[in-house]
């Protein structure tokens, strides 16, 4: 299989288990909460195995990036994108502690969650390298819209 396939495989799975979590676990208001609290319910597992999943899709994404495609932008963002996946990882192993959790009383594992989700900051800026070295492909600008005649 093939590290594309495996990205989006990933993705897909990341994406179908919030959406169950949504479902079973309705005691989490996604409005105001931060996905992570999932965690923290009877089917805390389930959201692990979530950001697992969705830290292979980065992971497997940035390291097609850097040995497939030639620009320096496109490398970096797959760098970043290995970065952002680590934070996913860690966000998989170290519950968060609750929204409602006074700052002195939040748990090593909370800490550690937080900063996790510091590292997905990464992945935003992935996409600006990603998508500026996309843009600036020949083949691909058929599919650029022009805004301004």
């Amino acid at each position: 299989m093939n590290k594309l396939t495996i990205t989006k495989i990933g993705a897909i799975v990341f994406i179908a288990l919030l959406v169950l979590l949504h479902i079973i676990n309705t005691a989490v208001n996604p409005i105001w909460q931060p996905i992570s609290e999932y965690a923290l319910g009877n089917a805390g597992w389930l959201m692990n195995i979530t950001f697992f999943s969705l830290g292979i899709s980065f992971l497997t994404l940035g390291i097609y990036l850097i040995k497939k495609l030639p620009n320096t932008g496109s490398k970096i963002g797959g760098v970043l994108l290995i970065i952002a996946s680590l934070g996913n990882f860690l966000a998989g192993i170290f519950n968060t502690d609750s929204v409602s959790t006074l700052p002195e009383k939040i748990t090593l594992s909370g800490q550690i969650h937080n900063a996790a989700a510091g590292l997905l900051a990464f992945m935003i800026l992935a996409t600006v390298f990603i998508a500026f070295q996309f843009r600036k492909q020949e083949q691909l600008k058929v599919y650029k819209k022009t805004y301004f005649c």
